[in-house]
């Protein structure tokens, strides 16, 4: 009875590892994936708000149609790079991280192969 017990505890204690293991790989992953999501939108608000500048000073008569146009452009461009720089970081972020999963996943298989 005393090494069923042992064996009981080992075996939960295993099973709630691998679980929590799991589920703190999954909300890793959730949560780059949110990171990106937010990247993304704070980015297209930040360059939703500069084009609404641009359109005041052309409606004001500061600025021509050409330069309104030119200056959206040149916006939406060096918007287009930061969010692809920011991006990418988490795109990084994440690959770190299923690189490490992936090769916690092999040492696993390489240990009981043994």
């Amino acid at each position: 009875m005393k090494n069923f017990t042992i064996y009981l505890v080992i075996l939960v204690f295993l099973f709630v590892s691998k679980v929590l293991g799991q589920e703190t790989f999954e909300s890793e992953t959730k949560r780059i994936a949110n990171k990106i999501e937010k990247i993304t939108k704070e980015e297209k608000e930040a360059l939703k708000e500069e084009v609404e500048a641009v359109n005041v000073q052309l409606s004001e008569g500061k600025i021509t149609q050409e330069q309104a146009d030119k200056r959206k452009k040149e916006l939406a461009e060096a918007r287009a790079v930061i969010m692809e720089e920011k991006i990418t970081l988490a795109q990084n972020e994440l690959n770190d991280l299923v690189q490490k999963k992936s090769t916690e996943k092999s040492k696993k298989i390489l240990r009981e192969c043994i």
